[in-house]
Formats: structure tokens, C-alpha cells, sequence
């Protein structure tokens, strides 16, 4: 098969495969260190994003070494992924799909999930919580919220719910409009994404991931975002050890959804970066791998 390794980081030790999850659908994975691993990471990325979004964890844990095997996906429909059939995007499909990766990996399992995956997580409590404290001993959620009606759009959600879906997918019929338009609604889709005080690399790597998203597929994970409900179940997470990061200058899950969610799940405890926006994966890459890196060390300590 056809895979891209995570650019800015060696190609070094790094297994390229693929998973046919139930469905029949094509996920593509990397993964790096033991095979027998006593931890496995498994690193959920968000929405129009792809794996090469956690490149700069992938930088730092994998300089850390140690018996840890780390997991890094395409979710359906982005990234070099396949689609799936149509009709069926939705995050509890995801969740689905993760499910099928915690129960292929080895030893005890940490789920690292950022923005839209961070709700997979969620959900994939809701649908499967034989797994939660059981295989998953860890989660770290990051710039997040329990339900799509957290997310800030700053008074034009209900306008987005109602008319963002079909807009794309209008957008995507028209393709060569789009393509006239260039990377610019990506560059500032980008910005809103970002602290005002970001690096402009990160802001042009972020746009690039989300121009490689067909908008059909955007489209039906936006509204598939908006849908996401896991308020219900979100409290199973407490059997885990369980960390919440977010950014200070999120525009879109701002503080005050993060909290919402640390104070859901019994246990868990969040962490708030300064000078980061949504993407503090990039922007607080240190303090996002410090969580990451506790979390595994209480995983292993516990035995």
C-alpha cells in the first residue's frame, strides 16, 4: 500500500499497514516501538485533520523510548483512509473503528484523542464500556467538549447546524470554484484555530491538512460533530486515569467546555496551556506530551 509517513519526523522503526475494520472499510496506520509492548498509545485526531497531527508527540515520544508501542490513524474518510460506505458517518462509527484498534493492540491501553477525537473517546465509553478500565487503562482528551452543542461558533451555530452541511456539500459539487479560491479560506480557517501569537508554520500545516479534505466528507463529519451527545456517558471515563488539556485562546471548545468536561469524568484533572488555541497539539506541544507521558507512567506504575 500507498502511506505517507509523518512528515518533520525520521522515518525510523515506523510499521505502515492496514486495518479492515468490520465493515470492510480501510484504515490506514502507522505505529512505532515494541510490538509486545507493555503500553500502547493510540493517538485519535480531529476533525479535517489527519494523523500527521500529532507529528510533534510522535517527535518527542518516540525520543523517549521506553516499552511503549505508539498507534497513529486515519480515521475513515480523511487522510489516506477510506471512505466507508455512504450514510454512515457518524462519530459512534468512529468510535466503532477505535474499538477495533484497542482490542488488536498490545498490553494496556492509552487513548490520546484531539478535538473530534477526543468525542470518539467519549462515545466509544457510551458504546463499548467493557473496554473502559479494562483494556483502557488512560485517556487524555484534548480540546474538546461532551456534546456538539458546546462547541463555540460564537452565535452562529445554530446557523452552521442548519445550513453548513449542505453548503459543503454544494462547495463540492463545485470544485473548480473551490480550486480557484486557492489555500485562502484554509489560511484563515487556520488562524481562527490558533493563537494570535502562533507560529505561522503551524498555521500553514494546519491549512493543508483540512485542503486535502473532499468537502462531502467535511460536510458529513460536521454534522456528525453537531449530533455527538455523550453527557449520558462521558462518567465512565473515571475508571481511567483521565487528563483534560485545552488551550487558554480556544475559540471553538473554550475553557468553559473543557471544564465541563474534566468535571464530568470522577478523577480526572485538567490541564490549561497558555498561548494555545484549538490546535495546542501544536501550539503547547510540551505541556500536551508532559499529560501524555503522566498519564502512561500512572498506566505502567499501576500495573
Amino acid at each position: 500500500m500507498t502511506s505517507r509517513p509523518l512528515r518533520l519526523v525520521p522515518d525510523v522503526g515506523t510499521d505502515h499497514f492496514e486495518l479492515r475494520v468490520a465493515d470492510g472499510t480501510r484504515l490506514d496506520v502507522e505505529a512505532d516501538g515494541p510490538v509486545d509492548a507493555a503500553v500502547t498509545v493510540v493517538f485519535v485526531h480531529g476533525f479535517t485533520l489527519d494523523l500527521t497531527s500529532f507529528r510533534h508527540q510522535r517527535a518527542t515520544l518516540d525520543a523517549a523510548g521506553g516499552n511503549v508501542r505508539r498507534i497513529y490513524f486515519d480515521q475513515r474518510g480523511f487522510g489516506s483512509s477510506a471512505r466507508g460506505p455512504r450514510g454512515v458517518a457518524s462519530i459512534d462509527q468512529l468510535a466503532l473503528d477505535l474499538a477495533e484498534l484497542v482490542e488488536a493492540a498490545p498490553g494496556a491501553v492509552v487513548l490520546v484523542g484531539h478535538s473530534m477525537g477526543a468525542m470518539v473517546i467519549q462515545a466509544l465509553a457510551g458504546l463499548r464500556p467493557d473496554l473502559i478500565g479494562g483494556r483502557v487503562r488512560g485517556t487524555v482528551l484534548i480540546a474538546s467538549a461532551r456534546s456538539g452543542r458546546e462547541i463555540d461558533l460564537h452565535g452562529l451555530e445554530l446557523l452552521a447546524r442548519l445550513v453548513g452541511p449542505r453548503a459543503l456539500r454544494a462547495l463540492h459539487r463545485a470544485r473548480p470554484l473551490v480550486r480557484l479560491a486557492g489555500r485562502a479560506p484554509f489560511d484563515l480557517v487556520a488562524w481562527a484555530m490558533h493563537d494570535r501569537r502562533s507560529l505561522a508554520v503551524h498555521r500553514r500545516a494546519f491549512a493543508e491538512m483540512v485542503q486535502a479534505n473532499p468537502l462531502d466528507v467535511v460536510a458529513d463529519y460536521l454534522a456528525a460533530m453537531f449530533a455527538h451527545d455523550a453527557r449520558g456517558s462521558v462518567a465512565e471515563l473515571g475508571r481511567t486515569e483521565t487528563v483534560v488539556v485545552a488551550g487558554r485562546s480556544d475559540l471553538v471548545t473554550p475553557v468553559a467546555a473543557n471544564r465541563r468536561l474534566a468535571r464530568s469524568i470522577p478523577g480526572s484533572r485538567l490541564v490549561l496551556v497558555e498561548r494555545a488555541g484549538h490546535m495546542v497539539t501544536f501550539e503547547g506541544a510540551p505541556a500536551v506530551d508532559e499529560a501524555i507521558a503522566d498519564v502512561v507512567a500512572k498506566v505502567i506504575a499501576a500495573g
